[in-house]
């Protein structure tokens, strides 16, 4: 419920507060006065976009502020909406809008700053605005069949529907997604095998760091060989000539003192070198062509493996690993395409099956619907005109499937006999529409959780009568549980307001300004009795508006 509006250089408007009645509000002014700038104020409030300069001419911006009272029946729903950016949820929320004369906007809610999204998210669960022209909601088959599903209760199955819908397309995404990636990495994952192939056959071992110096020797042990073959041969005359100087010396012990231990050593040490010489010929001795020759190859293995895939054998072989990582990583991609495929399948089956369901009961409710819409048209002096509810259900396949179902929902209007069938946005009288707009809103009112209605001169093109029929229609609506703002030129429609306002517009000499008043008691009636009148007051249209007011009130009571 919209319970207080405050406009502050708003077109014509200096500073203008207004507190609401919960029931009917009826706006009332002569022709030009300003009054559908009150409601044009409150849909911009709402997210409507500025389609004319708004500022006036008393300060550098506008501002438009409303005060609303949440029911119970949305604060669920608003709540859980509020929680996804994380601003506190109160039983009133503050929107406020500000534009500047370059038509920049702000929005706040609880002066918090707020994007313009968010604001007509959660005005289409507190307000529903309906004029005379195509923009109303209920023109459009997307609203009709949000309207049916309401009616039929279906509100929750169709928001479970929808978000199993989206799951769906969601995983279908993800299904192109998947596919597209995979038959990327086909080319890819025969490369990477390829080269965990070439590694894992090369058999890397830490020696194979060695290999290199392990060439070197074997490309120089011929000349290894020789030199030590050489070095055995003098390290044998040296032998033969220590023996020598061995036996010379034993001639002559009897005459010196000889350390015979220093020859014996002497000769340790040639024996001993002797034979590590014989064993470094050995070792290179199994130096063979062919063995020099596979070293060869091995060497020439190693370095390609370390241009390709490393510096040395441990980060080759640690590029190996992370190539099978990655070809698991595929691999994880192909079970996942499989699970989604699986998943995308219940899917369908669910979706589907709900689908049928939908519709069949959509059916059924249409039927009911249609006949409460025309016996209200009887009441609304559209006894000529029917409804029909067109339901138009597509074969039952995932091709055909929407995020509403299967169905296409158009509401229908014939206003003569005889006449035929036509979409509800193709009716020419504006007093018609009005009319036909109004009963299919009495009895959506009975379903719908929207607490405000604004009504903007729904009376366009109807007599006097049957606006008393409207009027009490609007009243009925708003003891609905319902918030209804009206404007009106009917003085029978105005009758059964709870509060009044009067919009008045002053020509100034350098400017225009118009402002709305409060009406109680006796200037209420005093502005019905104008409205039947016109401009002169007197004791009988006062008396008239008396009474007027009196049988508005007796018809509801």
């Amino acid at each position: 419920m919209l319970i207080y509006l405050e406009l502050k250089n708003y077109i014509f408007i200096k500073e203008l507060k207004l507190e609401f009645n919960n029931k009917l509000n009826i706006f009332t002014g002569e022709t030009g006065a300003g009054k559908s700038i009150i409601i044009e104020a409150i849909s911009l409030l709402c997210g409507e976009r500025q389609k004319n300069v708004v500022v006036g001419n008393f300060a550098e911006k506008c501002e438009i502020v409303g005060i609303f009272e949440v029911k119970k029946e949305i604060k669920t729903t608003l709540s859980e909406l509020f929680q996804e950016i994380d601003i506190p949820f109160e039983d009133e929320i503050i929107i406020r809008r500000e534009i500047d004369k370059q038509n920049r906007t702000k929005f706040y809610i609880n002066d918090k700053l707020i994007s313009l999204n968010f604001v007509r998210k959660i005005s289409d669960f507190l307000i529903d605005i309906h004029g005379q022209n195509e923009h109303q909601k209920l023109l459009y088959p997307s609203y009709q069949l949000a309207a049916l599903d309401e009616y039929a209760n279906l509100r929750d199955e169709v928001k479970d529907f929808r978000n199993n819908y989206n799951l769906y397309i969601k995983k279908l995404n993800l299904i192109e997604e998947l596919k597209n990636e995979i038959n990327k990495n086909k080319q890819q994952l025969e490369i990477m095998n390829y080269q965990i192939t070439e590694i894992e056959q090369a058999k890397l071992t830490p020696e194979d760091e060695t290999l290199e110096e392990e060439l070197e020797k074997a490309k120089n042990s011929k000349k290894i060989l020789d030199t030590l073959s050489e070095v055995k041969f003098n390290l044998n005359e040296i032998q033969q000539k220590i023996n020598h100087i061995e036996r010379l010396l034993q001639t002559v012990k009897n005459y010196i003192n000889i350390d015979y231990n220093s020859i014996y050593a002497l000769t340790t040490e040639v024996e001993n070198l002797q034979i590590k010489i014989e064993e470094s010929k050995k070792f290179y001795s199994n130096y063979t062509t062919e063995y020099i020759d596979n070293l060869l190859d091995r060497v020439d293995l190693i370095k390609k493996l370390k241009r390709k895939y490393g510096n040395n054998i441990e980060e080759i072989k640690k590029y190996a690993e992370n190539l099978k990582r990655s070809i698991e990583a595929i691999n994880i991609k192909d079970k996942e395409l499989e699970e989604t495929e699986k998943e995308i399948k219940q899917l369908e089956e669910n979706l589907l099956e709900k689908a049928k369901k939908i519709s069949k009961i959509r059916k059924e409710s249409a039927k009911n619907l249609q006949k409460e819409i025309n016996t209200e048209f009887s009441s609304l002096g559209l006894q000529k005109a029917k409804i029909e509810i067109k339901i138009e259900t597509l074969p039952l396949s995932k091709e055909n499937l929407t995020s509403t179902g299967i169905d296409k929902v158009e509401f229908l209007i014939c206003t003569n006999p005889g006449a035929p069938f036509l979409p509800l946005k193709d009716i020419a009288s504006g007093g018609e529409l009005s009319r036909i707009m109004l009963a299919i809103k009495v009895v959506l009112g009975k379903k719908e959780e929207t607490p405000i209605l604004i009504f903007d001169e729904i009376d366009t093109g109807i007599s006097g009568p049957m606006g008393f029929t409207i009027g009490k229609k609007l009243k009925q609506l708003s003891l609905q549980n319902k918030q209804i703002f009206c404007i009106t030129h009917l003085p029978q429609i105005a009758s059964f307001g709870d509060k009044h306002f009067a919009v008045r517009k002053h020509q100034l000499k350098d400017n225009t300004i118009i402002e709305v008043e409060t009406l109680e008691d006796s200037l209420r009636v005093a502005e019905i009795a104008r409205m039947l009148s016109g401009s002169k007051i007197d004791e009988t249209s006062l008396k008239h508006a008396k009474n007027l007011i009196k049988e508005a009130n007796e018809s509801i009571n």
